[in-house]
């Protein structure tokens, strides 16, 4: 009896063993599809300030699921850009399901520098886009995927809602950004909680991203009144 009971001991704790193993397993899982999707955005966002006064990087129809945004690359400095794009990352989901991120990509078929490229947008390249990550989720029912920012008048110290002081949160309308509003936009936070693989979310297998990009070359000074705009 002894024996038996000592047996089914073991057994009870490789059985515990195994389950926080594959726990474990899915959220470093999780992490690395979070991690990847989230380097990749960013990446392509930080190339999206293509010059000082003339572009505005955050595109029309910009919102909480759906970002916009123009993006350029090179080996030369502007005006020389040999390749121009037009990007629209979507996530498909709502909340609180999981949805995909979809980059679509749109080339600059025509047009001259700085703000009169033609898009064909009717056709991404490729045409069914790229899925940059599976499984991701919004973190509340309040907090979106992309939520945007515009600069203050005046800096101020800070905080959750103004993260470098400078900033304001400026909330789009559920059909997006018109084309007036969209160019003041100067900062963008990309926030979502990635899932593993098999979409398994019990049990903290989830893994929270959030990064603020902002687009300016340089940080408006806090102690003076901010005339400057997006990529100033």
């Amino acid at each position: 009896v002894g024996g038996v009971v000592v047996a089914g001991a073991l057994f009870a704790i490789l059985e515990v063993s195994l389950r926080q193993t594959v726990r474990v397993t899915d959220r470093v899982q999780a992490t690395q599809v979070g991690r990847t999707a989230m380097t990749s955005i960013v990446d392509e966002l930080h190339s999206a300030c293509l010059a000082r006064v003339e572009f505005a990087p955050i595109q029309a129809k910009s919102n909480g699921s759906e970002l916009r945004f123009t993006a350029g690359f090179g080996e030369k400095p502007v005006p020389e850009y040999k390749e121009v794009f037009r990007h629209k990352i979507v996530w498909t989901g709502t909340y609180p399901g999981a949805g995909k991120l979809v980059d679509y990509t749109y080339p600059a078929t025509s047009g001259t520098w700085p703000n009169k490229f033609v898009f064909e947008e009717a056709v991404a390249t490729p045409v069914n886009g790229v899925i940059v990550a599976e499984n991701i989720y919004e973190q509340s029912s309040t907090v979106p995927i992309f939520q945007y920012y515009k600069y203050n008048s005046v800096a101020n110290g800070g905080g959750l809602e103004t993260p470098s002081g400078a900033l304001t949160l400026e909330t789009p309308p559920a059909e997006g950004f018109s084309v007036t509003a969209a160019q003041t936009l100067a900062g963008v936070r990309v926030s979502f909680l990635a899932a593993p693989r098999n979409n398994n979310t019990a049990g903290g297998r989830t893994a929270l991203f959030s990064t603020l990009v902002t687009l300016a070359f340089a940080a408006p000074s806090s102690e003076s009144t901010i005339a400057d705009g997006p990529c100033q």
